[in-house]
């Protein structure tokens, strides 16, 4: 999918300076036809191919075989077990440095939910893969994967941080553009953004 969280736009603004793929992808309730695990690593084995051609890096043959064999013109589809162990799997070792993350999986059914947790709970298991996950608490990711790590935002504990973003991201606008040459204009967006921001 297309669209990118704050969170998403800093890591891969910073992965611009150590080369690394930062390879993302975000749930929707909005689009029911994509809320499955396979459209997950499906998207993850296309930013990596994307990524591999704009770097110039080679595909081991075996792998292009099996890429050709599910995404090419006469195409065979796959179980999702090929996808990950056939594709996936292989194509996250040519890359160790990759960050993969995924923003609402909670907005899935729970068996795709568990698909997904067990693939990274693999991948972070024996590979070391560096995996951000958002979404609601029920998630309960640190159950699912040993070692991971839980960060809790609440409404009680955000307030700063979202006024810190919001100068923040006013900055980066006001980088690109002139807002306006008002401090009191500027100051009455700040808070107004402030104020819808109290509503979240």
């Amino acid at each position: 999918m297309f669209l990118r969280s704050t969170a998403v736009q800093h890591m891969i603004q910073t992965s611009q300076k150590t080369g690394h793929l930062v390879a993302h992808f975000f749930y929707s309730h909005l689009y029911q036809s994509r809320l499955k695990a396979a459209h997950l690593f499906g998207s993850y084995i296309k930013q990596i191919l994307a990524y591999l051609d704009m770097t110039g890096k080679q595909l081991p043959f075996g792998i292009i075989t099996w890429v050709k064999r599910f995404y090419g013109p006469k195409r065979h589809y796959p179980k999702f077990e090929e996808i990950i162990d056939e594709i996936f799997l292989p194509l996250s070792d040519l890359l160790p440095g990759t960050i993969y993350v995924v923003d609402g999986l909670d907005e899935c059914e729970q068996e795709e939910v568990r698909k997904v947790l067990r693939i990274f709970q693999k991948m972070m298991s024996q590979h070391g893969k560096k995996v951000f996950i958002s979404g609601r608490e029920a998630l309960d990711v640190t159950k699912s994967i040993p070692d991971s790590i839980a960060v809790v935002i609440s409404d009680e504990n955000n307030r700063q941080d979202i006024r810190r973003f919001i100068e923040w991201r006013i900055g980066e606008k006001m980088r690109e553009k002139q807002l306006t040459e008002k401090e009191s204009v500027l100051q009455d967006i700040k808070n107004k953004l402030d104020e819808k921001a109290d509503r979240m």
